[in-house]
């Protein structure tokens, strides 16, 4: 059985108290007809400093309108690899491991005392493990007092792996032409992190008897030059673009001309350099439609 290992680093001092037990259960508080705390939490991922490292910023808000008192974070992680994990806050908290439930690697809870209205608890935490292995983590919030009105905005779940890495997810939608012979196909990579992609490759490969020509745009500045096809394929082309940052879109837009009402089969496939893309399941995508007749 692989070690793993749990470390806190505190930024501010530590706060003694009790550990609350996990997620609080939403039905031993409620908010007032009049008042309440409004919590909400989100993850957000970046590459790590290090080989192997992810950063996972967690931000939980209070909407108030009254201060949220003795607030608790559970956080539950899900990996094949052997890890640690470090905490920073902008606030005191006080964070300890727990025996994970089953089906999860690592069970902890971070605690603080009080959260203003409008205010702000950001978690700064480093996951460690090896380079391109999956995690998932899914986190949620709650409060002692004085009850929170809304629970549908108190869990995240993140899925994403050990940097630095970049998952790209390449879609396809195709577009009636509006005139006859023509058809459009919007090729989206987006890089799902959590890291930034580097030296982006779309492959384009094209199954049509009646293709003319086709002409491409891009969001991003890019460049596109027709390849020898697979097998298979009458037509290839291939665009670059240098970085996709986290969570953006990389879109090629495709405009075909060719013979009116005949069929077009374009297969795209998305890559990129360092890092390598650590799922490549959803790398391909595969649009079959027709020219406006």
């Amino acid at each position: 059985m692989s070690r793993r290992r749990f470390k806190v680093i505190a930024a501010a001092a530590l706060v003694a108290g009790a550990l609350l037990g996990g997620v609080l259960d939403p039905s031993s508080a409620g908010a007032s007809a009049t008042g309440g705390a409004d919590l909400s939490l989100r993850q957000t991922p970046s590459d790590g400093a290090s080989a192997g490292s992810t950063l996972d910023k967690t931000v939980v808000h209070n909407a108030g309108p009254d201060a949220a008192n003795t607030l608790d974070v559970t956080i539950l992680v899900k990996t094949t690899s052997s890890m640690s994990i470090g905490v920073t806050s902008n606030l005191s908290t006080l964070c300890q491991q727990q025996p994970p439930p089953a089906g999860w690697t690592f069970m902890f809870n971070c605690q603080t005392p009080s959260l203003a209205a409008g205010s702000n608890w950001t978690l700064t935490e480093t996951y460690s493990g090896t380079t391109g292995v999956a995690f998932t983590s899914f986190e949620s919030v709650g409060e002692n007092n004085p009850g929170d009105p809304s629970f549908s905005n108190n869990s995240s779940t993140l899925k994403t792996y050990f940097g630095p890495a970049a998952d790209l997810k390449l879609a396809q939608a195709a577009t009636p032409g509006t005139s006859s012979g023509t058809v459009t196909i919007t090729d989206t990579a987006k890089n799902l992190g959590p890291g930034k992609a580097n030296s982006l490759k779309l492959v384009i490969e094209i199954n049509s008897p009646g293709f003319s020509n086709v002409g491409a745009s891009s969001n991003l500045p890019s460049s596109c030059q027709f390849i020898p096809p697979a097998s298979g394929f009458n037509v290839a082309a291939s665009c670059t673009t240098s970085s996709l940052g986290l969570l953006k879109n990389w879109k090629i837009i495709l405009s075909f001309t060719g013979t009116p009402g005949g069929s077009l089969e374009q297969v795209g496939t998305i890559t990129a350099g360092s890092p390598a893309d650590p799922n490549t399941a959803n790398d391909s995508a595969t649009t079959n439609t027709n020219y406006a007749s």
